[in-house]
């Protein structure tokens, strides 16, 4: 675990607890339960202020489509059915904010 730390105080008492490998083991799995909830606070509050899948994936939907036609050009029913809903659904977000 050394190796994944820069070197500083945080390093440093990871090489004091390192002694007692069980101490070690709890403050570690502290720090990675302190992380995870840090990061689902953080998203909580973005999923309230902005809504992140309405403005962003939604439209980008039809350029991913393309992409993956481009990757894999095999054009058959089922694949432009989902071009052809996946541009009409950026389209519609794109302008219902003009109206």
């Amino acid at each position: 675990m050394p190796a994944l730390l820069q070197p500083g105080p945080f390093n440093s008492v990871v090489g004091i607890l390192s002694r007692t490998p069980r101490v070690q083991s709890l403050f570690f799995a502290m720090i990675v339960g302190a992380t995870i909830y840090n990061l689902v606070a953080v998203v909580l509050m973005f999923w309230d202020n902005l809504p992140f899948y309405d403005r962003y994936v939604i439209q980008l939907a039809p350029f991913l489509g393309i992409a993956a036609f481009a990757l894999l050009p095999k054009l058959s029913m089922p694949r432009l059915l989902v071009l052809v809903a996946s541009s009409a659904l950026g389209q519609y977000m794109l302008w219902r904010y003009v109206f």
